[in-house]
C-alpha cells in the first residue's frame, strides 16, 4: 500500500501576512513560508528533519496551540479543491481531533495507511468526555467520515487569523520543544523575523565599557564587532597577546578602523588566578565604570587535569574564575548602574543537575562534555542566586544559551557533529545575538530564575531531576568563594532554597 506522501500544512493568517508551515514527508523538510499576499511570497527557511514523526508532530503541536481545527476528510480531486483561504466545514473530532497534551518532537499525526484519518500523536489522545444522558463517550457516537481508499491527498486545514504576536509565540513553543528547530539557524531566522527584532546595531552603546572574557574568536569575537557597530568600547581580556593581533587584522577587513581602535584589552589567563587579580585590579585602579561584564570563555578538556592553583580546569575556567572576576570588578560595575553581568552556557546544561562534588573533582569518573554540561549548569545556578538578591547593587546578571554555532570550540570538542550540521549551525554572530541584546537593550521584566536564548527568557529546567537538592548552591557559593580567597560575604547568597 502506497502511504500518503503529500505535504501536510498549516496555513494562518497574522495580521499583516500569512504564514504557512509545511510538512513534506518524503523530502523530510519542514518548511516555513512568508506571503504578503502581492506575490512576493518568500521562504523564510527549510528544516531538514528526516523522522517523518518529527515533522508531523510540529505542525500538530502548532494546531493546537493556535487553536487551528482539522478539516473534514475531503474527497475532491485535489484540482477540483476549494480554493486556498476559503475556511474548511469542522469534521468530527475522534481520533483526528486536537489533542490536549504538550506536543513532542516524536509525536506523530501520519496517517497509519491510505483511508485512514489521522492519528493523534502519541500519548497525546485527547480525553474521552462522556455523555450526560447515554453515560457513553462522545467520541464513540460520532460516523466516521467516508474517505477513498485512493484519497493521496491531506485533510483540508482551516485558516486562522491571528496576531502576530500570539503567532510569534506559538512558533517559538513548537520550536523549542523540537531543540532542532530552536538551536539552530532556523530558530534564529524565523523568530528574529516573527518578532521584528530590532538590529543589534541601532542598540545604544555609545562609550559604554563592556569588558569580554574570550574574544579571540568565536562567539566573542562576533560579540566584540557587534559592540563596536554600537559605539561601546570592548575591553578585551585575552589569554595571547598574538591572538589579539589576529583579532585586530580580522576585525579590520570588516569594520572601519576608527571602530576596531576603540578596543582595549589586558592580558587575563582564567586558568591563573592571579592573573585574573593582577587584570581585575589594572581595571578597576582608576575608577572608570564597567557598564558590562561578559562571560564568554569556555573550554572541554580530553583528559582530567589541574591548574596550578590546584582546582578542576573546567571548574575553575567556566565557575571559579568568573565568579572572583565578577566579584572583583563589582564596584566598577556598581559606579556605572545599571550594569549587566552576561554569562554564556550552553544548552547541555539542561542534561545535568547540580552536584558539587563532581563538579569541583570528578576522578576516575571524568567525562570532557559531562563536565563542561555540570559547569554550566552551575553556572545558571550562581545567576539564579543573583537574580533572587534584593540587594544588588544596580547589577543585574543573566545567563544565555547560544544554540549550536559554528566556532572553533565546537569543531575543536565536536568534530563529527560540527561537520553533520554544518549546514544548520549558526553563525557565530547569530549566535552573538543574545550575548549582546542582553548586555545593552531594554530588557522585559521576567520573574527568575530563567537562561536567555534568542532574546526570549526560558525556563532552567526542563526535567524535574535536574532541580538542585536544597542548600546545594549554597554549598557551591561557599566552595567557591574558598577556592578563590574571598570572604563569602563577597560572593552573592542563595538564602532561599530551590
Amino acid at each position: 500500500m502506497a502511504e500518503i506522501s503529500e505535504r501536510r500544512e498549516v496555513r494562518v493568517r497574522g495580521d499583516d501576512a500569512t504564514f504557512g508551515f509545511a510538512a513534506e514527508p518524503d523530502a523530510g523538510r519542514l518548511v516555513i513560508r512568508e506571503d504578503r499576499g502581492q506575490g512576493d511570497g518568500e521562504e523564510l527557511c527549510a528544516l531538514t528533519i528526516s523522522d517523518r514523526e518529527e515533522l508531523s508532530g510540529f505542525l500538530q503541536g502548532l494546531r493546537r496551540v493556535l487553536g487551528v481545527e482539522e478539516g473534514q476528510q475531503d474527497a475532491t480531486p485535489i484540482e477540483q479543491r476549494p480554493q486556498q483561504g476559503r475556511r474548511a466545514s469542522p469534521g468530527p473530532r475522534g481520533d483526528g481531533g486536537l489533542p490536549t497534551g504538550d506536543p513532542g518532537p516524536r509525536a506523530s499525526a501520519l496517517a497509519a495507511s491510505p483511508g485512514a484519518p489521522p492519528r493523534a500523536p502519541a500519548g497525546l489522545t485527547p480525553p474521552r468526555r462522556r455523555s450526560a444522558r447515554a453515560g457513553v463517550s462522545r467520541a464513540a457516537t460520532r460516523p466516521t467520515p467516508h474517505r477513498p481508499p485512493n484519497a493521496r491527498y491531506p485533510p483540508t486545514l482551516e485558516e486562522t487569523p491571528i496576531p502576530r504576536p500570539a503567532l510569534a509565540r506559538a512558533v517559538d513553543a513548537m520550536l523549542e520543544a523540537t531543540t532542532v528547530g530552536s538551536y539552530t539557524r532556523i530558530g534564529h531566522a524565523v523568530r528574529s523575523r516573527l518578532e521584528r527584532w530590532d538590529a543589534l546595531h541601532e542598540l545604544d552603546g555609545a562609550d559604554r565599557r563592556v569588558v569580554v572574557t574570550g574574544a579571540t574568536s568565536g562567539l566573542g569575537e562576533a560579540t566584540a564587532a557587534a559592540l563596536l557597530r554600537t559605539g561601546a568600547r570592548p575591553h578585551l581580556l585575552v589569554r595571547s597577546p598574538d591572538r589579539l593581533e589576529q583579532l585586530h587584522e580580522r576585525l579590520r577587513g570588516r569594520l572601519a578602523g576608527e571602530l576596531v581602535d576603540r578596543i582595549t584589552h589586558d592580558v587575563a589567563d582564567l586558568a591563573d588566578l592571579s592573573s585574573v587579580r593582577a587584570a581585575a585590579h589594572r581595571l578597576t585602579v582608576d575608577g572608570a565604570p564597567v557598564h558590562a561584564l561578559i562571560h564568554n570563555a569556555g573550554a572541554t578538556f580530553d583528559r582530567l587535569g589541574y591548574t596550578d592553583d590546584g582546582l578542576e580546569r573546567t571548574y575553575q575556567l567556566h565557575v571559579a574564575a568568573p565568579l572572583l572576576l565578577t566579584a572583583l570588578l563589582r564596584p566598577s560595575l556598581q559606579a556605572a548602574a545599571p550594569a549587566r553581568v552576561v554569562t554564556v552556557s550552553s544548552g547541555g546544561m539542561y542534561t545535568r543537575r547540580l552536584d558539587v562534588e563532581h563538579l569541583i573533582d570528578p576522578g576516575a569518573g571524568y567525562a570532557p562534555l559531562t563536565a563542561y554540561a555540570q559547569a554550566k549548569r552551575a553556572q545558571v545556578e550562581l545567576t539564579a542566586a543573583w537574580q533572587r538578591r534584593a540587594d544588588r547593587g544596580g547589577v543585574d546578571a543573566h545567563v544565555m544559551h547560544p544554540g549550536w554555532a559554528a566556532t572553533p570550540g565546537v569543531e575543536t570538542s565536536l568534530p563529527r557533529f560540527a561537520t553533520g550540521m554544518r549546514p544548520l549551525l549558526r553563525s557565530p554572530a547569530e549566535g552573538a545575538d543574545t550575548i549582546v541584546w542582553l548586555a545593552l537593550a531594554d530588557l522585559p521584566d521576567v520573574e527568575p530564575p530563567v537562561i536567555w536564548h534568542d532574546r526570549r527568557a526560558r525556563a532552567v529546567h526542563r526535567l524535574p531531576t535536574t532541580r538542585a537538592p536544597r542548600g546545594e548552591v549554597d554549598r557551591l557559593l561557599r566552595r567557591v568563594a574558598d577556592d578563590v580567597g574571598l570572604d563569602p560575604a563577597a560572593c552573592w547568597r542563595h538564602d532561599s532554597g530551590p
